[in-house]
């Protein structure tokens, strides 16, 4: 018997925080005690090249490929996971005819790391759940249209879940709170940083970096972000106006996703285009370079609990300033500062008792760092977790036939 694992999607670094993720969770899973029980489901619509660099890449042995009629195309406003919203005539043959597609291939359970991305109730399954964004974040563009579809998912397909796996304890209450999961159901598994804290680049391809950007050490803020509204770029810039910097610079790295022309015309009215770049996506070792050379990573997000850039920059020694949610409060403790996102005076505030104390930026650095490297929020504790926790369900399943 097989752990599916099925992922409807391309591994592109454009993505941001997703590829992160999922790349050190495969790297992981397909190279642990699990490796020949796991089988990654995807649709067959993969290119060939693409799915050779796939099994190479991930060291896959066992790669199922879905016929595409089993797969629900995503459609603003509709159901985007496999057969909620169809005919019920339909709706029954093709989920009888995809689980009988899986258990011919031996799958007797899957793991589906992203987020809504989903198959069939008839397989046992164990989920991951980072968010809750359609109701703490309702008012925003980047979630309108999905309400309703989001709610049918947390009444009527999780709740099936064997276990849900969320970041943070603060994701679990909310699960518990805004959903009615049972709480024995949930199991926190730390969120962990991308691959960019293994990053070592030397001080003089630091140095060719930061020149690339224009940039010097401890001169610039930074936040690397794709632009959805959801992330709140506003608010720093507003921010970093009422500072008045003389001598400072804002960064944002990240691709747009629907609100970049508006924030650089925001930049652009408040006269601030000598002081704000933009410079789009960048490798890992540009991201580490940034991360290590600047005043303070600035993350005033709405998004929530939590995010993965804060604990990049704690493993890399950049202080942190970002929004008050409980998950950052996890990750960091006591140890990075804290804002309002809609409190622009008191970002502004934070960001120039950093810039005009570097003693105090230092000492932030270290706490910091000594933080991550003493808590929780590592690959090796998540994943070791997820482990446990796929074993019981294999278990479980394996009562039957």
């Amino acid at each position: 018997m097989y752990i599916g694992i099925y992922y409807k999607g391309k591994f592109e670094k454009e993505k941001g925080g997703g590829f992160a993720y999922l790349d050190q969770l495969f790297q992981y899973l397909f190279n642990s005690e699990l490796k020949d029980r796991l089988a990654l489901i995807v649709p067959e619509s993969q290119d060939e090249t693409y799915f050779n660099w796939l099994k190479d890449h991930f060291k896959i042995e066992k790669v199922i490929q879905i016929p595409n009629r089993y797969i629900k195309k995503k459609k603003r406003a509709k159901p985007f996971f496999s057969f909620l919203g169809k005919s019920t005539s339909k709706k029954i043959d093709l989920e009888h005819e995809l689980s009988a597609f899986l258990r011919e291939e031996k799958i007797g359970l899957i793991y589906y790391p992203m987020q809504h991305q989903f198959l069939t109730p008839s397989i046992p399954f164990i989920l991951n759940n980072w968010d809750l964004a359609h109701i703490t974040t309702s008012s925003f563009p980047d979630v309108e249209g999905n309400y309703e579809v989001r709610q049918q998912w947390y009444r009527d397909i999780m709740p099936r879940a064997i276990r849900i796996i969320a970041e943070s304890e603060t994701g679990k209450k909310e699960l518990l709170d805004y959903c009615g999961i049972p709480e024995d159901k949930v199991v926190v598994s730390p969120m962990f940083p991308g691959s960019v804290i293994n990053e070592n680049p030397d001080n003089i391809t630091q140095q060719k970096i930061l020149n690339s950007f224009n940039l010097t050490p401890n001169s610039y803020f930074f936040y690397p972000a794709n632009f959805w509204r959801i992330k709140n770029h506003y608010t720093l810039i507003e921010a970093f106006r009422i500072a008045n910097f003389t001598d400072k610079k804002l960064v944002f790295s990240g691709v747009d996703k629907g609100n970049l022309d508006y924030i650089k015309q925001i930049v652009k009215d408040y006269n601030l285009n000598e002081k704000v770049q933009f410079i789009g996506f960048v490798s890992e070792p540009e991201l580490a370079t940034l991360y290590k050379n600047a005043i303070a990573l600035t993350m005033p997000t709405y998004l929530g609990p939590t995010n993965m850039p804060i604990l990049e920059a704690m493993a890399l020694k950049c202080p942190v300033i970002c929004s008050d949610h409980g998950g950052h409060k996890e990750m960091g403790q006591q140890t990075i500062l804290y804002c309002d996102p809609s409190d622009s005076t008191q970002l502004a505030n934070l960001m120039k008792r950093l810039a005009t104390s570097p003693d105090y930026r230092k000492q932030k650095a270290e706490e910091a760092y000594h933080c991550f490297f003493n808590g929780e929020n590592n690959v090796d504790n998540a994943m070791n977790i997820l482990i446990s926790e796929l074993k019981k369900a294999l278990h479980i399943r394996s009562a039957w036939k």
